[in-house]
């Protein structure tokens, strides 16, 4: 992440083959623009053959990196545990 403006980051990130600069807003994903201003980029191209509810811009594709433990002192380990 390169910034962030009023919730919308610009990320750089692998896109064909370069590294390509995209707008991301996870507070209002299914938006490309909101107040004239774009907040999303389209990442993927629409498609006929597309399924039902096919997400396509980057707020909508956002997997998120976090540190989702947040800040723990310990960690327990269950060996062979499975989801």
């Amino acid at each position: 992440m390169t910034a962030v403006d009023s919730g919308t980051a610009t990320v750089s990130g692998w896109q064909a083959g370069e590294v390509r600069t995209f707008l991301l807003n996870t507070a209002h994903p299914r938006d490309i623009e909101r107040g004239g201003r774009e907040i999303n980029s389209q990442l993927r191209t629409p498609s006929s053959s597309d399924a039902p509810f096919t997400d396509y811009y980057a707020g909508q594709l956002f997997a998120g990196f976090c540190d989702i433990l947040g800040e723990q002192p310990d960690m327990v380990v269950i060996d062979g545990w499975n989801p």
